[in-house]
């Protein structure tokens, strides 16, 4: 019986597991190390740990990186940049390795192994140290000339409860930015702003500026790709819940007129939709 491995490579932890006869036989997880060769000891020794004979190996990486040539340049990853990653593991595997944006991979995690197979048209946005989306249409990626960057839309933010010491006018976000959503309600961007992280933020009245901004981004996502669903994953949609999407919902819907409003959830498969979603490309690979 065939076995396929699937990685979920993050800046701050990395998930390795082996999917044989429909089912996760074993999984493991270690602390992502800072320098890259030590990085790349890791995923090899991880991968061996899970299966011994893998038929085909699938990662979840943060982007910029190339999905044919499988380069990558994850971004929170300082000393990765311009890694032949797919050379690298088919070379010490002997297998095919395909790799894609995390938030590729989850949107297609969440399509084969989750609540989105009922979707033609589904987006997958995850809030965490930063932001990101990816879509599909009918089962396959949306790519466009490069992944679609909907975390950096430009956008005119409401700040009333931000921390004495942030200064509005020198934020940037992380790509260089000026204005990009994801630089007003990421992990990160919620730490500079208000001075806590997201899961230690209590009070209403600023869990609402959050979510109301975030809904303001979601209202410029739907009029724009009118999609059937949105699931939303990350550590900052998992420890707010429905404090922050209820509320975000109601914030994009308010100024939504003519396109239809589609279905927006809690992913489905929590923390593991990039991991399964590299299982789906291990079994199906990339287009």
């Amino acid at each position: 019986m065939e076995e396929f491995v699937g990685i979920d490579l993050g800046g701050t932890k990395t998930m390795v597991a082996c999917f044989k006869d429909g089912k996760i036989t074993r999984r493991v997880m270690e602390k992502t190390p800072i320098n890259l060769n030590d990085g790349i000891e890791m995923l090899t020794r991880m991968v061996r740990e899970v299966s011994s004979s893998p038929s085909a190996i699938g990662c979840a990486c943060g982007g910029p990186l190339d999905y044919r040539s499988g380069v990558v340049s994850p971004l929170h990853m300082p000393q990765w940049r311009n890694v032949p990653l797919k050379e690298i593991i088919e070379k010490e595997f002997g297998c095919p390795f395909y790799v894609d944006v995390d938030t590729n991979a989850a949107a297609i995690g969440e399509y084969f192994f989750g609540g989105a197979h009922k979707y033609r048209n589904f987006i997958y946005i995850t809030l965490s140290t930063g932001m990101g989306a990816g879509k599909l249409i009918d089962g396959k990626i949306y790519r466009g000339m490069g992944h679609p960057e909907m975390a950096h839309q430009s956008f005119s933010i409401t700040l009333k409860k931000a921390s004495k010491t942030f200064d509005t006018a020198s934020h940037l976000c992380e790509c260089g930015a000026k204005g990009c959503l994801e630089s007003f309600i990421s992990g990160n961007a919620i730490h500079a702003i208000y001075g806590r992280r997201a899961e230690d933020i209590t009070d209403e009245e600023t869990i609402n500026e959050i979510a109301t901004n975030f809904g303001e981004g979601l209202r410029n996502i739907i009029a724009l790709h009118s999609p059937d669903g949105i699931f939303v994953g990350g550590g900052v949609a998992y420890g707010l819940g429905r404090k922050l999407l209820g509320p975000a919902t109601d914030a994009a819907k308010r100024n939504l007129k003519i396109v239809p409003f589609p279905s927006i959830e809690i992913a489905s498969l929590g923390y593991d939709s990039a991991l399964m979603g590299a299982v789906a490309l291990a079994i199906h690979g990339v287009d």
